[in-house]
């Protein structure tokens, strides 16, 4: 199981991590980003099926493509915007990992612009 090989991977990591901070703290830091991409990298082995599922949904609520579309790059850009935090906080830089996750809300924010116009035409066609 994918949950399994991540979580082992992460583990490892981590043991691997703490024996090298003693030692070489910025190899550390390396060691632990490259561990992260792994993760990620094996993690991301399911995608293919996330979105055929959510092309299954977005058909059956009646979704534009360019609506689907959207909404995958938003939980994508969540999905880098917490593993780029994460990792600043890894290396004891939280004000950037602020920055970023803050950054990365605005961003979120204007892209999905579209889709909050679009829910209030709706309700107020619905109103109307």
């Amino acid at each position: 199981m994918e949950v399994f090989k991540i979580t082992v991977m992460g583990i490892i990591g981590a043991i691997l991590v703490l024996t090298l901070q003693q030692q070489k703290k910025e190899l550390a830091l390396l060691l632990a980003i490259a561990a992260g991409v792994c993760m990620l990298l094996e993690s991301s082995k399911g995608l293919s099926q996330l979105v055929s599922g959510l092309q299954l949904l977005a058909d059956k609520a009646g979704l534009s493509g360019r609506q689907l579309k959207l909404l995958l790059k938003l939980l994508l850009s969540s999905y880098v915007i917490e593993f780029g935090s994460e990792i600043c906080k890894d290396a004891g830089q939280q004000a950037l990992a602020a920055k970023i996750q803050l950054g990365g809300r605005l961003i979120m924010a204007t892209m999905a612009l579209p889709v909050f116009t679009s829910l209030i035409e709706l309700i107020a066609e619905l109103l109307a």
